[in-house]
């Protein structure tokens, strides 16, 4: 797959015509990255859509910018980048990769986008710093692992339209919506964590 670089980002062209994903970055000890909604390349114009795997894995990064136009990110994307504190990802992405945020062990606020469908696996494990996180409408499953080993995660408020979850360890109290908390004892009680776990049922 033909890679190029631009402004020190490598990208790669997706099967979709017009259309890019940043795959890697030139220099490893950038601190701060602005990913371009579009980039510009032999005279023509394309969109960045998708970062790809293991893209910022292990880089020094402590801030950057997405572009609008994103719509997903990889797995292992952003992987033990220690120096990221905080992230706002775009309301167009639809897809989060498996790991895409393991081990960014100081990451303590992420804004999750509107069109959310899944929870990957372990995209937000081993985020020891990670404290408060709202879970947005439209999330339908948080598969096994997601928030493994975030210690200073104390309760989660789940949106009326999860249909399935894994339960992390660390919570202590989950929110549920009025009507559907028989729904998730029976899934904590599956996990053998009912007697860990406080339910509340909000409205």
């Amino acid at each position: 797959m033909k890679e190029i670089i631009v402004e020190n980002l490598k990208y790669v062209f997706t099967a979709r015509p017009g259309k890019v994903a940043l795959c890697d970055r030139v220099s490893f000890t950038e601190e701060e990255v602005v990913i371009p909604d579009y980039i510009y390349y032999d005279n023509k114009k394309y969109r960045v859509v998708g970062i790809t795997e293991g893209a910022f894995s292990n880089s020094y990064i402590n801030k950057i910018t997405l572009p609008n136009t994103l719509e997903y990110i990889s797995d292992y994307a952003f992987m033990s980048c220690d120096y990221l504190l905080q992230i706002y990802l775009p309301n167009n992405i639809t897809y989060i990769g498996e790991g895409a945020f393991f081990g960014c062990q100081y990451l303590k606020k992420v804004h999750l986008p509107d069109n959310l469908k899944r929870l990957q696996k372990r995209c937000f494990a081993h985020c020891y710093e990670l404290q408060g996180i709202e879970l947005p409408n439209g999330l339908e499953v948080i598969e096994e692992g997601v928030f493994d080993s975030c210690f200073k995660l104390k309760e989660l408020y789940i949106p009326e339209t999860v249909e399935f979850m894994f339960f992390p360890e660390c919570v202590e109290t989950v929110y549920v919506p009025y009507g559907k908390k028989h729904i998730f004892e029976e899934l904590l009680k599956a996990e053998g964590l009912d007697e860990k776990i406080k339910i509340i049922s909000i409205t």
